[in-house]
């Protein structure tokens, strides 16, 4: 009985989290105020109207790295649960903006369920994809782009909802000359997709520092885990073509977008079937992560990606450990083809710094605060300015708590053969 209320205690905490939110039914998007005439940078948008989209509020329930893994409740190991997270391409299912684990939509026949299906896919050029993080990076860009295409004459500040801090982007009016040399739509694309992926970091590091999204299940094991950095800028990525291409005028039209260009990502990286996933898991296994750890222990995950550079490389199984059998498996489910496929994460746009239009301050929470691996600056204030020092104190912990380049994907007795 012990055993059994247990298990229904830890899935019901899951439930909390999966189920939140789940009967919200399309459009919730307005169509946007007309551009006011006045609005001399507005006028170059290619749309007569700006969508008023509502900040995204819910953090899709996925996914842990690795496959099968299990889970305890406090100190006791809860028997009959076991996460397998790895999904093939064909599975990723229909985008639905700020979805919880499911939803439902309102279609010309009634109502029907819209089922996201998010997964870990293992991919050949792109490594392991969280579609559960390629969604929320790309709900979360075109919401930015949204509200600085709304306030590119004057600036706006947006109080977004808390992450082991209070969160606020202030964004600065657009200047002239900036606007004059590309499409104002260009230059709103830039700065979304550079203020989404400072987000993106701040919450691999809040969830480092302890903050989850439900009190009752630590997300430690999943701050900075191999695949996340990557896949949120996929999401970006696909976000941000969807607006050039002018597909974002409604909700619906932009979540039938992202689902085609995320089937499209998937098939350009070379995915893969959840079987061939599985094994690609199994492989890094003891490398990358150890399936003899149950979730939420922060040891699950034994390799953390922390890099936030001007190009983003994804962590290929080959690139763990080298054998005959690595080799031989890349031939066979790639072709022989795992180059991987870089992502330019640029921080300037037309010769501009893009962090002097936009700033992400962070007022932290006194827990967070508690186990910041570096003085707080003058003020208790963080920015993304801050990021790089603070990465850089959580890596050097990082590899003391997990070995020498812990942030990497290198096996260490394998180094020398590289």
């Amino acid at each position: 009985m012990v055993v059994a209320a247990l298990k229904l205690a830890a899935l019901a905490s899951v439930a909390a989290v999966l189920f939140a939110g789940c009967a919200n039914i399309e459009p919730r998007w307005s169509s946007g105020a007309p551009v006011p005439e006045d609005a001399v940078f507005l006028r170059e948008l290619l749309s007569e109207t700006i969508p008023e989209i509502p900040a995204p509020s819910r953090l899709r329930p996925c996914c842990a790295f690795g496959s099968g893994i299990r889970v305890r409740l406090g100190p006791i190991p809860v028997p009959g649960i076991m996460l397998d997270n790895i999904i093939s391409p064909g599975d990723v299912g229909t985008h639905r903006y700020d979805n919880g684990l499911l939803s439902l939509q309102r279609g010309d026949d009634g109502i029907e369920i819209v089922r996201e299906s998010n997964g870990l896919v293992y991919t050949c050029r792109g490594g392991f994809l969280d579609t559960a993080h390629v969604r929320d990076y790309a709900d979360w860009t075109v919401y930015l782009a949204a509200q600085i295409a709304r306030a590119a004459d004057s600036g706006t500040t947006l109080t977004l909802r808390n992450e082991g801090a209070v969160r606020r982007v202030h964004i600065k009016p657009l200047p002239p000359q900036l606007v004059s040399r590309a499409e104002l739509r260009d230059a709103v694309i830039a700065l979304s997709q550079y203020i989404a992926f400072q987000l993106s970091i701040w919450h691999e590091i809040s969830t480092w520092l302890g903050w989850s999204a439900s009190a009752a299940f630590s997300e430690e094991a999943s701050a900075f885990s191999p695949e996340d950095l990557y896949s949120n800028l996929v999401g970006i990525k696909i976000a941000g073509r969807v607006m050039a291409d002018g597909r974002a005028s409604s909700e619906r039209e932009f979540n039938a977008q992202v689902s085609e260009n995320l089937i499209k990502a998937v098939d350009l990286l070379g995915g893969v079937s959840a079987d061939v996933g599985r094994r690609a898991a199994a492989y890094v296994d003891g490398i990358w992560w150890q399936s003899e750890k149950r979730l939420p222990s922060a040891d699950l995950v034994l390799k953390r990606n922390m890099d936030i550079g001007e190009v983003i490389a994804p962590w290929r199984v080959s690139m763990s450990h080298w054998s005959r059998d690595a080799e031989e498996a890349i031939k066979q489910y790639c072709g022989g083809d795992d180059q991987p496929i870089l992502l330019r994460n640029p921080s300037t746009y037309q010769g501009y710094e893009l962090r002097q239009f936009a700033t992400l301050e962070l007022r932290l929470e006194a827990d967070t605060a508690a186990r910041l691996p570096i003085p707080l600056p003058p003020g208790g204030v963080l920015t993304q300015n801050d990021f790089p020092r603070l990465i850089e104190a959580i890596r050097k912990t990082n590899d003391e708590r997990y070995g020498r380049r812990a942030s990497t994907p290198i096996r260490m007795q394998d180094e020398s053969q590289r």
